[in-house]
């Protein structure tokens, strides 16, 4: 089944296309991500992910720091994977996640589809996925990181959190 037959399955599903044909607030704030090309995509660490996407921004000293948009896939299992194929898991070898992320390298992101009350998110780079999920069905006390982070270009952070919930939070707050 492909990405686009997903959205008739699910509920409630979130879906930002780059048709534009998103739903409701969550897939508004991701809406301009769709379009993009992906560049410097990497494993941070343990299994955490980074990708970057439009214009560079600096640092102080002049330096890229990260894209004008910035994903962060932080406390979150995930998989890469094409049509027939698991390219990479989170607790695969970093040499196995090097080697699928540079896949994922310069492809555009066609989509972005978060489904379930656990809003579980595919980011569709053409024909190969990046599947998010959460790793506990609630947020504990002491848990302080979401499933990932979005920073987008005008400050402002979309974060999924464990148990479904989403919030949008200036960047300096996080």
């Amino acid at each position: 089944m492909t990405p686009s037959a997903w959205p008739a399955l699910c509920h409630p599903c979130v879906v930002a296309h780059h048709d534009r044909g998103a739903r409701g607030p969550f897939a508004e704030h991701l809406a301009d991500l769709v379009g993009l090309p992906v560049w410097n995509p990497r494993q941070g660490h343990g299994s955490f992910l980074a990708f970057d996407f439009g214009d560079p921004r600096l640092d102080a000293s002049g330096r890229v720091d990260r894209g004008a948009w910035h994903l962060w896939v932080q406390m979150a299992a995930w998989r890469i994977e094409d049509a027939s194929t698991v390219l990479a898991g989170c607790e695969d070898t970093g040499e196995l996640i090097a080697d699928a992320l540079a896949v994922i390298d310069g492809r555009e992101l066609t989509s972005i589809t978060a489904t379930g009350p656990a809003l579980d998110t595919v980011f569709s780079f053409s024909d190969v996925h990046l599947r998010t999920f959460g790793l506990t069905s609630r947020a504990s006390e002491d848990d302080l990181l979401d499933n990932w982070w979005l920073f987008r270009p005008d400050d402002q952070v979309l974060a999924v959190a464990k148990g479904g919930t989403w919030t949008l939070t200036p960047a300096d707050a996080v």
